[in-house]
């Protein structure tokens, strides 16, 4: 009978010896890494994913990786372990370390020949930044790093997917990675507003008719294939004072979403018939409730009959100086609280492009003037209704030079001057975009 309780004990021991080793086996072995062979025969290795900016990461056993990230700074520097360290370029990056081994002679994977996406768990793509580290055709490991500021934030993994550029323009996929998500967690679920949908500010009415993404990157009429670069478009119609207008553009239009994300600048914009087409690069999420558009607007520079009355100043017909010589001015205006003061005409040879001409210069005292307004010269018409070639200004203190050339034989000028204002307005939609 107490054979029983000894065998137990052995058995037990064992066990636990067992655990150990295998524990300790499990332990000192190397992590499992994720490995691809490149069209150009290379090995590509994906060694972490990390999301801070200066990142520090141990290339060695599990246990290495497990105690690393805890040590302390003196500890560290004191142990004998390989580390590979990389500072992004800005917070709240998402980095994708890679290695790349067997190198041929075809292995120059420069920028412009590959691009990087991040991706999503159900394989939707988000474009991402590419960044060698070093690039030594010679070394028999290449490290690189794969950053993307914006990518799916929501799902419990993500992954990066890699294209190289063929000789015909195609795209084709080389290799993709997926792993855990160190971004995951609860974001808050916007709730997008039907389309369309009219925002107002004073007398201007913006109404975005629609909000497009997966498009083709130079027919946005169909969907992109896979071997594209996707873009996004939002359409507007436009209103001032309850009539359709084409003279007001974009700024600086941005998107982002509710995880952080935020995507470059619009990268196009132009009217067809009176509908404000915008185009921005890359592809919004489907897995995204909602998306905030913000779009600030600026009114054009139009033709002379489109200001309004307030906005323009006439000298009325001007005697031209002499070529060498000038002649003072006392005329002068204001419009909406700004004076304007021509104070003299100087008439002079130069050259211009290498031609000789005589080069006409008006100097205005510009006083009141309100921010954000440019006093321009619009138009210069001579005796003969002949117009006078426009060459710019520049200023110095209050005063602007603003320089012309008048037509051959002219012996007067009425010059026209508009008071421009972009008048900035700025509007702001939540809204989910349909997938093409």
């Amino acid at each position: 009978m107490p054979r029983k309780p000894r065998s137990l004990a052995l058995i037990l021991a064992v066990l636990v010896a067992t655990v150990l080793v295998l524990s300790a086996g499990w332990l000192f072995s190397p992590p499992p890494k994720q490995t691809q062979r490149l069209p150009d025969g290379s090995l590509l290795t994906l060694e972490a994913v990390t999301l801070d900016q200066q990142v520090e990461v141990v290339q060695g056993n599990r246990l290495q990786s497990i105690l690393f990230p805890v040590l302390p700074a003196p500890v560290k520097e004191h142990l004998d372990w390989k580390v590979r360290s990389h500072r992004s370029m800005q917070p709240g990056v998402l980095t994708f370390w890679t290695s790349r081994r067997s190198l041929t002679p075809d292995s120059g994977w420069f920028s412009s020949r590959r691009r990087a996406v991040a991706i999503d768990e159900h394989g939707c793509e988000a474009e991402a930044g590419v960044f060698p580290r070093s690039f030594t055709p010679n070394a028999p490991v290449v490290d690189e790093f794969w950053e993307a500021s914006d990518f799916p934030r929501r799902g419990n993994r993500v992954g990066l997917r890699i294209y190289t550029l063929q000789p015909d323009g195609r795209w084709t996929r080389s290799a993709e990675f997926t792993a855990p998500n160190p971004a995951h967690g609860p974001y808050p679920q916007w709730k997008p507003e039907p389309l369309p949908a009219a925002h107002r500010s004073g007398d201007l009415a913006v109404t975005l008719t629609s909000l497009m993404t997966g498009l083709a990157p130079k027919e946005p009429w169909r969907a992109a294939r896979p071997d594209e670069i996707s873009q996004t478009m939002a359409t507007f119609r436009i209103k001032q004072g309850g009539v359709p207008t084409t003279r007001w553009h974009t700024g600086m239009p941005r998107v982002y979403d509710a995880t952080g994300n935020s995507w470059p600048p619009a990268s196009g914009a132009r009217y067809e018939g009176d509908e404000l087409r915008v185009t921005f690069p890359g592809r919004l999420s489907p897995d995204e409730p909602a998306f905030k558009l913000s779009v600030p607007f600026e009114r054009t520079f139009g033709p002379l009959p489109s200001f309004p009355p307030g906005e323009l100043w006439n000298t009325g017909s001007l005697t031209l100086p002499p070529s060498g010589t000038a002649r003072a001015s006392t005329v002068s205006g204001t419009r909406r609280g700004t004076q304007l003061r021509l104070l003299r005409l100087d008439r002079k040879q130069t050259l211009l492009f290498g031609r000789r001409v005589d080069m006409l210069t008006a100097q205005v005292r510009v006083d009141g003037l309100r921010v954000g307004t440019r006093p321009t010269l619009i138009r210069a018409l001579d005796e003969r209704g002949r117009a006078a070639e426009l060459q710019g200004h520049n200023m110095r203190g209050a005063v602007r030079y603003y320089h012309l050339v008048p037509p051959p034989g002219a012996k007067r000028l009425e010059l026209t001057f508009v008071l421009f204002n972009p008048d900035p307005r700025s509007f702001e939609w939540t809204v989910k975009p349909i997938q093409r």
